[in-house]
């Protein structure tokens, strides 16, 4: 069954500027995410973010980014999503001792940090 679900993960295509295959999230929200959309270069600092548009006041969500694509997969300390507001990390700050990354996409896979319950996917590229 594991490995049914990695087959589907989404991977980001830098060329469409969108995640392929496409995969609902456990939760069906209206979700938002950012990332820079243009490459950045190596050794700078990547924030991404993600946001549910309709949140109501009062809502908390505790997320983490997974950036796919690296040597091994990298995960972000959890961040609390508040209300509508955007949930940020950024690369190498939010994320364990870890070396730069090199040229290339990167996958930006959201997740709820208590369960790793996919959200959902974003990406950038490092050039």
């Amino acid at each position: 069954m594991v490995d049914g679900a990695l087959a589907q993960e989404p991977r980001y295509d830098a060329a469409a500027e969108q995640c392929r295959p496409y995969r609902k999230g456990v939760l069906d929200r209206q979700w938002q995410v950012s990332a820079p959309r243009s490459p950045q270069p190596v050794g700078q600092p990547v924030a991404v973010g993600l946001r549910e548009k309709y949140a109501d006041t009062g809502h908390r969500l505790l997320v983490r980014a997974r950036i796919v694509g690296a040597a091994a997969p990298l995960e972000s300390k959890p961040v609390l999503m508040v209300d509508d507001s955007f949930a940020n990390v950024e690369f190498p700050r939010d994320f364990p001792p870890t070396q730069p990354l090199g040229p290339g996409a990167y996958t930006v896979l959201w997740q709820l940090a208590e369960t790793g319950g996919f959200l959902a996917c974003d990406g950038f590229v490092i050039r």
